[in-house]
């Protein structure tokens, strides 16, 4: 069992118990502008990308003041404690991550024509310390509690890095010339990004201990997520680069380094089942109008889910599906349910969330919403 946490079309936090029971995380906000996450009218906040704590207990969230001042807030499931532990002046919200110890939260945000990645503490306020600044830039904290970094995507200064939010270990500068991909991703005790080596794209799996593991790349831009055990990749290429669909959906065991195609679909994103069984994937259908998604299984069968029209934070999400699904997950822990934020076919005509079984079954109406995420799972 799992709890969720959405944002409703007035950019409110709500909470939804498992038994359907929901409450209120935030208040005080009414409209949005999309194009700068600023509040319509005259509402004192609205709320982004919500994201539980690694242990469930609490929920991270961008806070938008009027006048267009961010934070992160942070606020426990009853809604009663709740403080803005990271002040972000004049910039928009992109992303937050909590850390493992659930003690620290990693937010990038936009300022002109930079990103911004900010650290900061649950226990306490603070003002904004900037960590690293470039564009594009994407992160995944590694199991020893510090940040691989990835800045500037298809340029000379490119690099991936691992660095130290405490500053008490030097910053390390990865092997390679980072390639055309997004989001570095967590693989077990490793971290896993993409480089041009020897003339070609390639994947590389960087250990804690230094060692090495290289994989197949391909020509365009690179997509790759890690199943929950660490033991598998799944990548596809967009051969066209940014924007255009993925092409040969693959997983890699990064023991062996066998690689299987698993799905000649064209793919717009894909994230791997926490039971490790199979992926989620979504493809356009231009004809429609419409996302369809699917679970493929490991061996390639794959089972229709839902056809969707999502909603703008939906879309933002499916963009960079490689950062987003690291820390808001959109199947829930038992591998059953598929959380959708948009207009499904066949059923309301506004957007809403929907809780849709992966392996059949009539899909669950939460309730209007713009986007939504589980929790981990909960004890019994």
């Amino acid at each position: 069992m799992s709890r969720i946490a959405f944002v409703s079309p007035t950019r409110q936090v709500h909470l939804v118990e498992p038994d359907g029971r929901m409450s209120g995380l935030t208040t005080d906000a009414d409209g949005l502008i999309w194009a700068s996450w600023v509040s319509a009218g005259n509402p004192k906040f609205a709320h982004t990308w919500p994201s539980f704590s690694p242990s469930g207990d609490r929920v991270a969230c961008f806070r938008l003041r009027e006048g267009g001042n961010a934070s992160v807030l942070v606020t426990s499931l009853d809604g009663v404690r709740s403080a803005e532990v990271i002040d972000l002046p004049d910039q928009v919200p992109i992303y937050l991550q909590w850390a493992e110890d659930g003690e620290r939260i990693a937010a990038v945000t936009q300022s002109g024509d930079d990103l911004l990645l900010t650290i900061g503490r649950t226990e306490s306020v603070n003002s904004q310390r900037i960590l690293a600044k470039g564009s594009p830039l994407f992160i995944t904290w590694t199991q020893d509690g510090r940040l691989a970094t990835f800045i500037g995507g298809g340029s000379a200064n490119a690099r991936m890095m691992i660095m130290d939010p405490d500053m008490r270990r030097p910053t390390e500068v990865l092997p390679g010339t980072p390639g055309d991909f997004c989001a570095p991703v967590r693989a077990g005790d490793g971290v896993v990004y993409g480089v041009h080596a020897h003339g070609r794209a390639e994947i590389v799996r960087m250990g804690t201990d230094g060692s090495e593991k290289h994989f197949a790349g391909g020509e365009g831009l690179l997509a790759f997520v890690a199943s929950p055990d660490g033991r598998m990749i799944a990548k596809a290429v967009a051969p066209g680069g940014d924007g255009t669909p993925y092409q040969g959906l693959a997983v890699i065991d990064i023991e062996t380094g066998v690689e299987r195609t698993i799905s000649d679909m064209s793919c717009l994103a894909f994230v791997w089942t926490p039971d490790g069984s199979g992926l989620v994937v979504s493809r356009v259908d231009t004809d429609r109008g419409l996302v369809e998604w699917f679970f493929v299984d490991t061996h390639g069968t794959a089972r229709h889910v839902a056809d969707l029209l999502p909603t703008r934070d939906f879309r933002f999400f499916l963009r960079f599906f490689e950062q987003y699904t690291q820390s808001h997950p959109i199947v829930d822990p038992d591998s059953r349910y598929l959380l959708l934020a948009g207009v499904l076919r066949g059923q309301a005509q506004s957007p809403r969330i929907w809780k849709c079984p992966l392996h059949g079954g009539k899909p669950i109406d939460i309730g209007e919403g713009q986007f939504a995420t589980f929790s981990p799972p909960i004890a019994n």
